[in-house]
Formats: C-alpha cells, sequence, structure tokens
C-alpha cells in the first residue's frame, strides 16, 4: 500500500504520534489537508500549519504521491 511519512517540527502537536510516522494513503487523490485530519488536527488548528513536501512549501490541498514526506511546522506569529 502507498504512503508517506510526517515529520513534526518546532512546538508542534504531535497528537500522540511518533516522529515519521507512516499513513496509508490513496495516489493520485490524499491531499496534504487529508493527512493532517488523520493525524486528529481540527480545522482551526489545520489553518496555522505550514506543510512542506520535497522541501518546498505545498499548500494543503498538494496531492501526495507514494513515498513523499511531509514535514510540518506551526506558523510563528509574535506583535
Amino acid at each position: 500500500m502507498p504512503t508517506v511519512s510526517v515529520h513534526f517540527h518546532g512546538p508542534i502537536d504531535r497528537r500522540g504520534h511518533p516522529q515519521g510516522v507512516s499513513l496509508p494513503i490513496e495516489p493520485a487523490t490524499t491531499t496534504v489537508s487529508d493527512v493532517l485530519r488523520e493525524l486528529g488536527y481540527p480545522d482551526t488548528q489545520r489553518k496555522v500549519i505550514l506543510a512542506t513536501v520535497g522541501g518546498v512549501q505545498r499548500k494543503h490541498g498538494h496531492v501526495l504521491g507514494d513515498g513523499d514526506v511531509v514535514e510540518i511546522f506551526v506558523v510563528a506569529s509574535g506583535g
């Protein structure tokens, strides 16, 4: 079965998942947003998560392929 692995960076809640967790995907249909949802992030938290795939920042609608590595970060802000 095709999979992606997820790496967490910075002060992000891993939702109980280990670093490098592997998740099954449906190639050509599973998006970054689908993976974040599968990891247990509600809509409000997904809005502040930045994702890269292959070292390139990707929108949450980006379609994933087998073997992709999704790196997720919390967007920092301040004033």
